[in-house]
């Protein structure tokens, strides 16, 4: 069964099986669903603070990852699936970080073109 979610300003809301509110500090700005995982990127109104604005949340709304510091210093704005199914999180200084959706573990990084 796949989990199914919406998500409002800072709440993310989670049906599967039961509902479940997961309230961040900053909104959401995207969400999508990878592997049983929803990863959220928060929106951040300053690029260079609050800048591991990732985060992998299970079925039962328990908070399983955030993304590692990354090397560019600046908040991530975007999730998107390569055409191999690869998750991407990009971030303001054009940096593509491949992340393993279940961890949150960075598997490489590429600059966008």
């Amino acid at each position: 069964m796949s989990t199914k979610f919406t998500f409002q300003d800072r709440i993310l809301s989670i049906s599967s099986p039961v509902s479940i509110d997961v309230v961040f500090d900053y909104i959401i700005y995207q969400a999508v669903l990878k592997d049983d995982m929803i990863i959220v990127v928060l929106l951040n109104s300053d690029t260079y603070r609050n800048i591991q604005n990732v985060y992998g949340v299970d079925s039962n709304g328990n908070i399983v990852w955030q993304i590692e510091q990354p090397r560019s210093k600046t908040a991530f704005v975007n999730l998107y699936f390569t055409k191999s199914n690869h998750l991407v999180a990009g971030n303001c200084a054009a940096f593509e970080y491949h992340l393993d959706a279940r961890t949150g573990k960075v598997l490489h990084i590429e600059v966008s073109k």
